[in-house]
């Protein structure tokens, strides 16, 4: 039997999907990774959760990421760390709240001391001095002496006094007296706020991720309802991408990504390799060339169904000149349609093209041929 034209329009379509899906998500991830946007991201949301009145410089997060075992992390000093494991940061999280207590600590030393200059009743005053000290002597016992700064350190309201310290005294006040289980209820919740943040990333994306689709699928022309005309009359053209849509449902989509993007890697490697000769890049180019090829073997060439090639131009062009708007409103609709389904990204479309690959070899075991 002959299989249903439409299908075969569809999966040449879906073809386009993925391709175009694993090149723009290659493009948005180098924009990501550029601006480090996921770096500022993260911080910012840190930071408006520990959020102090004081502002500036007191915000906990502020000294949480000037902290050495934070600052390591960040490969250039104006790039913030895009990731930071949980241990990492339960451990930077409490040394920093050390670090406020102690100078808490001495501060309010030193405001006793000075207070006992001027003032009437000394006694009192040397009497709370003491037990200030005697609370916080190095020779007690070790633990009891971290939880005593971290208690103190919530009292200073230049860095406790929003969502941030009723976070902490919430877990302070669930682990009794061991740090052990405060470092690991909060990195518990950082595990929750992490996950948190990256859906609230995805959707602050999102709309990035479709503006780049939409200037993607202008630039070359990828058309859904052109790529649907061109597939639905041309027969071998049809055949073709069936074929190639077998060979990548055959691969995994790890090994289809590497194929398929390996061109651009080598070109990016010959970009950034300033310190090779000019006998080195030249080989570069040669094997991006060769790996340009053996992609056409292996898949197939569908260069023809996108891009602006003189045809495409001249009607355009011709388009344009006549004023006819209703055939403009569908190149501008087909370029739309395209956008859209890129946002679902290169996985979605690599899933539904070996569910649809399956479908017709079940239905038509013969039909491809490879």
């Amino acid at each position: 039997m002959n299989f249903p034209v439409i299908f075969d329009v569809a999966i040449g379509i879906v073809v386009i999907y993925f391709i175009s899906s694993l090149l723009l998500s290659f493009i948005m991830e180098f924009v990501i990774v550029r601006r480090n946007w996921r770096g500022d991201f993260l911080y910012e949301k840190l930071r408006n959760l520990f959020y102090s009145s004081q502002g500036g410089l007191y915000n906990v997060i502020e000294k949480l990421y000037r902290h050495p075992m934070i600052s390591k992390l960040q490969q250039y000093s104006y790039r913030r760390p895009e990731t930071i494991s949980t241990v990492n940061f339960s451990k930077t999280f409490l040394a920093v709240m050390k670090e406020i207590g102690v100078d808490t600590y001495n501060d309010q030393v030193n405001d006793l001391k000075e207070s006992l200059k001027d003032a009437e009743n000394k006694e009192a005053i040397e009497l709370e001095l003491n037990k200030l000290k005697e609370k916080f002597n190095p020779a007690i016992n070790n633990k009891e002496l971290e939880l005593a700064y971290l208690d103190l350190a919530m009292s200073n309201r230049k860095f406790f006094d929003g969502d941030g310290k009723r976070l902490i005294e919430g877990i302070l006040n669930r682990n009794g007296s061991e740090t052990n289980s405060i470092e690991q209820q909060l990195g518990e919740w950082y595990d929750a706020f992490i996950e948190r943040t990256q859906y609230l990333f995805k959707r602050e994306v999102k709309w990035y991720l479709f503006f780049y689709s939409l200037l993607y699928c202008a630039i070359l022309n990828v058309d859904t309802i052109s790529i649907y005309n061109k597939l639905l009359k041309d027969d071998k053209l049809r055949e073709g991408v069936v074929i190639m849509a077998n060979n990548i449902s055959n691969m995994s989509y790890d090994s289809a990504k590497l194929v398929i993007l390996e061109p651009i890697y080598k070109t990016i490697a010959v970009t950034d390799s300033m310190q090779l000769d000019s006998t080195q890049q030249k080989q570069i180019k040669e094997d991006t060339v060769l790996s340009y090829k053996k992609i056409v073997l292996a898949y197939g060439d569908a260069s023809s169904l996108i891009g602006w090639d003189k045809i495409n131009r001249a009607e355009l062009t011709n388009l344009i000149g006549n004023s006819n708007w209703w055939e403009l409103f569908l190149k501008f609709l087909g370029i739309l349609i395209s956008a859209f389904a890129l946002t679902y990204g290169a996985p979605f479309w690599y899933d539904y093209l070996k569910s649809m690959v399956e479908v017709r070899k079940v239905i038509n075991p013969k039909a491809i041929k490879t």
